[in-house]
């Protein structure tokens, strides 16, 4: 794919970022059963995934189509197989999105509202997730607390935390 990285570049750079930024959120995407992905590679893969922790992971299987180039591409990966992998490093990057989560408890974030619920649970987004890919971020408020609107930033105490969403309170 032209990349002029390999992997020991790449968590070399994620090393310096969290040590640089701390705090920081590091996201990618990947994709699984392209054409010729034997199982060593998706091995790698997999322990790439777990040396990184990514606090936030997307992952495809591989779409394939006669117009596409790597469609010529020997080795298709059969559907099942494409989808087991994706599987077992979605169970996997649970885990860690779940380990990362859990160090954010007693942090205090701004969060922007998104939406009201349900009546003293609000749900928002934090700096540290994108929207329509990351988790999200539930705000509880007592019922005769303040009313919260769409588009106020608020600060939030995160008091706990879901696989992939944080869960706070107003300080």
């Amino acid at each position: 794919m032209g990349r002029h990285y390999d992997k020991e570049k790449l968590l070399d750079l994620f090393t310096r970022i969290r040590a640089t930024v701390p705090g920081a959120v590091i996201r990618t995407t990947l994709i699984v059963g392209f054409p010729g992905e034997t199982n060593a590679d998706f091995e790698e893969l997999m322990a790439f995934v777990e040396t990184a922790r990514f606090d936030h992971l997307g992952v495809f299987t591989y779409s394939d189509a006669d117009d596409l180039p790597s469609h010529q591409l020997p080795g298709h990966v059969s559907k099942k197989v494409a989808q087991a992998r994706f599987d077992a490093i979605m169970a996997r990057q649970m885990a860690i999105s779940a380990d990362n989560l859990s160090h954010r408890i007693g942090t205090d974030l701004p969060v922007l509202i998104e939406a009201q619920a349900e009546p003293g649970l609000y749900e928002g987004r934090s700096m540290l997730q994108a929207p329509e890919v990351d988790g999200l971020t539930y705000i509880r408020t007592p019922t005769d607390g303040p009313e919260l609107s769409v588009g106020q930033i608020i600060p939030l105490r995160i008091t706990e935390t879901l696989e992939y969403d944080l869960i706070g309170t107003l300080p």
